[in-house]
């Protein structure tokens, strides 16, 4: 299951990067775009991983929604706020309700005012995503497991600055072009590795990635019964 997973998420990939290169209508794009984040969601309710990043990355989907679909950017990151709220939690393996509170009445607010809060939810949402992966810097020290967390938020954090800099700058086409694609190239695999991460948590990983060697550990096992 674990090997369709992968082989979908890079056919979605393949299949974004040959449109744009051909500029294919957008909506065909935004579905390209939008298919391997679904993909991740439901994959995560296939497995028993964190609740927290779990819900990460349902209101990833929600999130991405927003930005390709309804073209509504302050709700977008809005909810994107809400996503690095589950991380902050899962980093610090903490389950402070009131966070989450916040983070809710925050896009409550956006739902209000819109378009007004844009730069000030920039703002928010990047020092909860710089906070987190200055945190996994740390953690990484101590658990090889969380490097694969915080190489997930690195990619996510190219993927904002290729954002950050087509929103705030004027730039030509083809610069735009090239940006969109480094983006969703950081930002795929950003959640797939995500999902190995959670699964690795679970302990399910090691059957997936290295199936021979599950498969000869059965053989050893069976050799000494014998």
């Amino acid at each position: 299951m674990f090997t369709i997973y992968l082989l979908l998420q890079l056919i979605f990939l393949i299949l974004f990067v040959i449109g744009k290169v051909n500029n294919t209508e957008i909506l065909i794009l935004n579905i390209f775009k939008y298919l391997p984040i679904l993909l991740n969601l439901l994959f995560s309710f296939t497995k028993r991983i964190d609740v927290r990043l779990k819900l990460g990355l349902l209101f990833t989907a929600i999130a991405d929604y927003c930005f390709l679909f309804i073209n509504n950017y302050t709700l977008g990151v809005a909810f994107f706020i809400l996503v690095q709220t589950f991380y902050y939690l899962y980093i610090r393996k903490s389950r402070e309700k009131i966070l989450i509170f916040f983070s809710t009445l925050n896009i409550v607010l956006v739902l209000v005012f819109n378009e007004n809060l844009l730069i000030v939810e920039a703002i928010i949402y990047s020092i909860f995503m710089i906070s987190n992966i200055l945190k996994l810097f740390k953690l990484s020290k101590l658990d090889n497991d969380i490097k694969l967390l915080k190489y997930s938020l690195i990619l996510l954090l190219l993927c904002d600055l290729c954002i950050a800099i087509k929103y705030v700058f004027n730039l030509n086409y083809n610069i735009r072009i090239i940006l969109d694609l480094v983006e969703w190239i950081c930002y795929i695999p950003s959640q797939v590795i995500l999902i190995i991460y959670s699964l690795k948590k679970i302990g399910t990983t090691t059957n997936i990635i290295h199936p021979l060697s599950a498969e000869k550990n059965k053989k050893i096992l069976l050799f000494k019964k014998r």
